[in-house]
């Protein structure tokens, strides 16, 4: 097809979501499936490495679409830096919406 453009793939972008407090694995889900629900079309793949509270090991999770998973990794090493990073890749992104509610996915100090 001559002349034919693939113009829908120039908006594809990434962003990273970093957060240094441990994270409750439950909000971290819902947040996923909150946007995924709605725009999953627009998520082609996410995939980061957490540090969940009360969760020794590293946590990696995973998914393309609609289809994701969370597996149990490595014990963290000692010393080693436990700031928790998701990339997304997709288009249409609502960058702020999902910085905030990452952010609120980090376990508050009790004496906070």
């Amino acid at each position: 097809m001559e002349g034919h453009h693939h113009h829908h793939e120039d908006d594809v972008r990434s962003i990273v979501l970093q957060e240094t407090r441990p994270l409750d694995l439950e909000k971290v889900n819902r947040i996923i499936n909150e946007w995924l629900v709605e725009h999953s079309y627009d998520l082609y793949r996410y995939k980061g490495i957490l540090n969940v509270k009360a969760i020794k090991n590293r946590v990696v999770f995973q998914g393309v679409h609609m289809i994701s998973g969370i597996d149990a990794d490595r014990e963290w090493n000692e010393g080693e830096d436990r700031t928790s990073r998701i990339v997304l890749i997709g288009r249409n992104f609502d960058e702020e919406w999902f910085r905030s509610r990452f952010s609120e996915c980090a376990i508050k100090e009790a004496n906070s």
